[in-house]
C-alpha cells in the first residue's frame, strides 16, 4: 500500500532495505539503505526548520554549496573541499556560465501538456510536421569497430551488447570519417565513465603526438580510461571535473603550445548539454578564424600563435525533452519557421512521445506513470502517431543546431548509428568544416 505522503496512483511500495522517501519525479522510492532501525537513508532523515537533522547523536546539517544534499556536521569542512557543486573561479579555462546562452524575455515558463488547448496542440503539430518535412535529412551509418569485435560477441557482455554495439559504430564512425589520425587533440562532453574513450585510447595507443580531454561536471567511480594510465608511448590523457557551461575550452593548456586539430564527441549527452557543447565549440572556432587572420599580419620578432581547429564533431543525441530555449543553439531557425519560444517548451516536451508513447495495449501499466486524464486528451492520436510526433519533434530541435553549425561553416548530417531495436536514441549529429 501506498504511504498517505505518496500520490494518489502509486502502486509500489519500498523495496526491502531501501528508503522510505518518494521521489515524484521519479515515480518510486529513493533506493539508499536506511541506517539500522530507521526509515529514510541519511539524505532524506526528517528534519528541523533550520534543515537539520541528527542520527544517533550526529548532527547533519544542509551543504552550504548545494541545499540538495546534507553533510553529518563534523564532515563539512572536508566536504566543502571536495563537494561537487564548488566553484573553481581560479582556472583560466573557467567562467561562470559562458556558454549559457541567452534568452531576451528569459526562460519561457513550463507547460503540462494537460494544461495546453488539445485545437492549439494539433495547430502546433501540424507546423512541426511541415517544418520536419521540409528540411529532414537522415543518412544510415551503421559500423563496426575492430576494437569491440571480441566484445561484441563475448557471453560476458551480453547484458551491456547494446552499449557495445553503439560504441562500436560511433568508434567505427569516427574511423571512416578519417579523424584517428596522429596529432589529434580527441575531446568527449559528457564523459561519464568514459567507456568509448577507453576503446579510442586502445585504438590511437601508437599515437605519440596525440591527446585527449575527458569533460564531465561529476565524479565518476570506476574510469574506464584508468587502465590507460600506465600505457607508455601512447597519447596523452586527462580528466577535467567542469560543467560545460563554465569551460573556455580556448583557454585550456592541452589547445596551447602547438597546432593541432580538435576532433569532439560524446555518447548520449542530454538535452540543453549538446546546445552548451556546441556554444563551447564555437568559441574555439572563432578563436580559431581570428589567430589565422592574425597569422597572415607580419610578425616580428613575435612568439608563433598556435593554431587549432575542430575538423569534426560526432554527438550522440538524447533527452531533447531536457533542453532550455535560454541555451537552445537553434534560435535563429526555429524563429525563421514562425515558432515561438513558447512553442520550444511544448515541442520538446512533445519529444518524450518517442521513447514514452504510452501504447495502447499497455495503457493500464502506464496508469502509475503518466496521468490518465492527460491521456484520455490524446486518444484521439494512436500509440503510432504519438511516436511519431515525438519523433519529429526531436528531429526538429536537431534541425535547429544542425543550421547554427552550418552558419559557422561547417556540413552537417543527422545519422542514424545503430538501429532502432539497439537504442531508441540511435540519432547522431555529425559535422565537419566545409573544405
Amino acid at each position: 500500500m501506498c504511504d498517505k505522503t505518496e500520490p494518489k496512483g502509486c502502486i509500489i511500495s519500498p523495496g526491502p532495505g531501501c528508503c522510505n522517501f518518494y521521489l515524484p519525479h521519479k515515480r518510486r522510492h529513493c533506493k539508499f539503505p536506511p541506517p539500522a532501525g530507521e526509515k529514510f537513508c541519511v539524505q532524506h532523515l526528517p528534519t528541523d526548520n533550520s534543515g537539520q537533522s541528527e542520527l544517533k547523536g550526529m548532527k547533519r546539517v544542509v551543504c552550504p554549496l548545494d541545499p540538495n544534499h546534507s553533510v553529518y556536521e563534523y564532515k563539512l569542512s572536508s566536504h566543502l573541499k571536495k563537494c561537487n557543486s564548488k566553484k573553481s573561479p581560479n582556472r583560466p579555462f573557467y567562467k561562470d556560465g559562458v556558454n549559457s546562452g541567452s534568452s531576451k524575455d528569459g526562460e519561457p515558463v513550463s507547460v503540462s501538456l494537460s494544461e495546453v488547448d488539445v485545437d492549439f496542440l494539433k495547430q502546433l503539430v501540424d507546423k512541426i510536421r511541415q517544418v520536419y518535412q521540409k528540411y529532414i535529412r537522415l543518412e544510415e551509418r551503421l559500423e563496426e569497430h575492430e576494437a569491440l569485435k571480441e566484445e561484441l560477441v563475448n557471453e560476458l557482455h551480453q547484458k551491456c551488447l547494446k552499449h557495445r554495439k553503439q560504441e562500436a559504430s560511433l568508434l567505427g564512425n569516427m574511423e571512416r570519417a578519417g579523424w584517428l589520425t596522429d596529432g589529434t587533440t580527441f575531446i568527449e562532453f559528457g564523459a561519464g565513465r568514459a567507456r568509448l574513450t577507453s576503446y579510442l585510447l586502445g585504438t590511437i595507443s601508437n599515437q605519440r603526438n596525440s591527446s585527449v580531454l575527458l569533460i564531465d561536471r561529476g565524479t565518476t567511480r570506476n574510469k574506464s580510461e584508468n587502465k590507460h594510465k600506465y600505457v607508455e608511448g601512447g597519447p596523452s590523457f586527462e580528466r577535467l571535473r567542469i560543467d560545460i557551461k563554465d569551460l573556455m575550452l580556448e583557454e585550456h593548456h592541452v589547445l596551447k603550445g602547438v597546432d593541432r586539430d580538435i576532433v569532439a564527441y560524446s555518447k548520449h549527452l542530454c538535452g540543453s548539454a549538446t546546445d552548451l557543447t556546441l556554444r563551447c565549440l564555437e568559441r574555439v572556432m572563432r578563436a580559431t578564424s581570428t589567430e589565422k587572420a592574425e597569422s597572415k599580419k607580419p610578425r616580428l620578432n613575435q612568439p608563433h600563435k598556435y593554431i587549432f581547429s575542430v575538423k569534426g564533431i560526432q554527438i550522440a543525441l538524447c533527452c531533447h525533452h531536457k533542453c532550455t530555449w535560454t541555451a537552445y543553439a537553434g534560435k535563429e531557425f526555429w524563429l525563421e519557421q514562425q515558432l515561438t519560444p513558447d512553442d520550444f517548451i511544448i515541442t520538446k516536451t512533445l519529444s518524450s512521445w518517442a521513447t514514452c508513447a504510452f501504447p495502447d495495449r499497455n495503457a493500464e501499466e502506464h496508469t502509475a506513470h503518466a496521468d490518465s486524464d492527460t491521456l484520455n486528451r490524446f486518444s484521439f492520436w494512436t500509440s503510432e502517431e504519438r511516436e511519431n510526433i515525438g519523433l519529429m519533434s526531436k528531429r526538429i530541435i536537431d534541425i535547429g543546431r544542425e543550421h547554427h553549425l552550418k552558419t559557422l561553416g561547417y556540413k552537417t548530417n543527422l545519422v542514424i548509428y545503430v538501429k532502432k531495436e539497439t537504442s531508441l536514441e540511435n540519432i547522431m549529429l555529425v559535422a565537419r568544416p566545409i573544405d
